[in-house]
């Protein structure tokens, strides 16, 4: 089945912005070479950026360490309570790892 088309006008697609996703991607990828920098990580699949994926990182990998933007962001409160309860080091970032909340550095396994 085909679906009506919309009758309103007022009702348009949203048409991306391709320079807002290149800031955004430039973002993303500035902060992952801070991290990669700092910590002289040479394989970025050892940084898992975002809530879900710092999070899913540090139940099922082993994390040398936990940053968030901010310890009191609710949406982080179990990654932090994770890092703790598991002894993982846990690290205030701020805006050093913009535009992500939170992000884990795996360890190095070799």
């Amino acid at each position: 089945l085909a679906r009506p088309a919309l009758a309103d006008a007022a009702v348009a697609p949203i048409a991306p912005d391709d320079r807002d996703r290149a800031r955004r991607r430039e973002a993303s990828a500035t902060a992952v070479a801070r991290i990669a920098k700092r910590f002289e990580v040479n394989n970025p699949n050892r940084i898992k950026p975002g809530i879900a994926e710092a999070t899913r990182a540090v139940l099922r990998r082993m994390p040398e360490r936990v940053f968030v933007a901010s310890g009191t962001d609710p949406d982080c409160a179990a990654l932090v309570h994770l890092a703790r309860d598991r002894d993982v080091p846990l690290e205030e970032a701020g805006a050093q790892i913009a535009p992500y909340r939170a992000l884990t550095l795996i360890r190095r396994v070799s």
